[in-house]
């Protein structure tokens, strides 16, 4: 029987690990969309990115 046992063991300890990285990585999903969604994730690239292109354009304006 103590065989048995640590079979079983084994299995709910494998599945409870493959269970808790399943859930981390929907937590950090969800939490990733939502920053994406309020735009809190990359305003200041795109800001940068978009005086860039605009300082780019009025040098070749100028000359």
């Amino acid at each position: 029987m103590k065989i048995y046992d640590k079979d079983i063991y084994r299995k709910q300890e494998g599945m409870k690990n493959t269970i808790i990285i399943i859930v981390v990585f929907l937590i950090g999903f969800i939490a990733g969309y939502f920053a994406s969604t309020l735009g809190i994730v990359g305003n200041s690239t795109n800001t940068l990115t978009n005086d860039i292109e605009t300082n780019i354009v009025q040098s070749v304006s100028l000359k």
